[in-house]
């Protein structure tokens, strides 16, 4: 289901760079290191996938206001937009999956909510 999910994102970022910049909008600014560290990846590769979403509009620097020698990423406006249409889009594609289903596997699914929130919020 999650591949059919990023199936629905339109545009030109690969899974990388959706995960990423997903993380910085929810947590940022972040700094470099702490988007690598949140995303379990190299500084080098942190550093060549920010360039990337810098270069395409989705974040921006911007130095931090306690220490000017750090730097930080943030989404822009661009980036909001992105996500909140890929986010219809996905909603739209799961509500119509989810409506075909009988009473009794809406229940099932339902029921497990709880369940895969916890292993969720396990993970973050």
């Amino acid at each position: 289901m999650s591949r059919e999910l990023r199936q629905q994102s339109s545009g030109p970022l690969t899974a990388t760079q959706v995960s990423v910049l997903g993380s910085i909008h929810r947590h940022g600014p972040l700094t470099l290191g702490d988007v690598a560290a949140r995303e379990r990846l190299s500084p080098p590769m942190i550093s060549k996938v920010v360039d990337a979403l810098e270069e395409a509009g989705f974040v921006e620097r911007e130095r931090d206001t306690q220490d000017r020698r750090v730097w930080r990423v943030r989404a822009t406006v661009v980036a909001d937009d992105w996500i909140e249409q890929n986010r219809a889009r996905r909603d739209a594609w799961l509500a119509e999956r989810l409506a075909a289903l009988d009473d009794s596997e809406r229940r099932a699914v339902a029921d497990a909510v709880p369940a895969l929130e916890r292993i969720v919020g396990e993970l973050g």
